[in-house]
């Protein structure tokens, strides 16, 4: 093999860590349908919901490296990490802010770093 095509199709194709963030917000995703078919009246849900089919777009939307996903994916989570640190305890912007602020954080320093490739 060589090697010089292994490194370009590294370079030219997303990063390993761009489809695991879609994987990932499609986990979320389903979990979220489950909590909204099961409780289709309350508004925390039906919020709960739509921020994760948002959160999803546009991870998939960052693992085909498209700017306006990156974009997106960066604003949602800098205003999910905002909303932690606003609403109280045991909400569930608070409990979702906690427990994505790691993997936010750290998708949005890859997004930041890889920013250049995306079309």
């Amino acid at each position: 093999m060589n090697t010089k095509s292994i490194i370009d199709r590294l370079w030219n194709e997303p990063p390993v860590f761009f489809p695991l963030l879609a994987l990932f917000h499609i986990f979320l995703l389903g979990q979220g349908a489950v909590d909204f078919v099961s409780h289709p009246s309350s508004l925390e849900i039906q919020l709960e919901f739509a921020w994760y089919l948002f959160s999803c777009i546009f991870a998939i939307g960052v693992w085909f490296l498209k700017r306006w996903a990156a974009i997106g994916y960066l604003l949602i989570a800098a205003t999910g990490i905002v909303l932690m640190l606003v609403f109280p305890n045991g909400s569930f912007w608070f409990e979702s802010g906690e427990t994505l602020f790691p993997v936010n954080a750290i998708f949005m320093l890859l997004i930041f770093f890889f920013y250049k490739r995306f079309r």
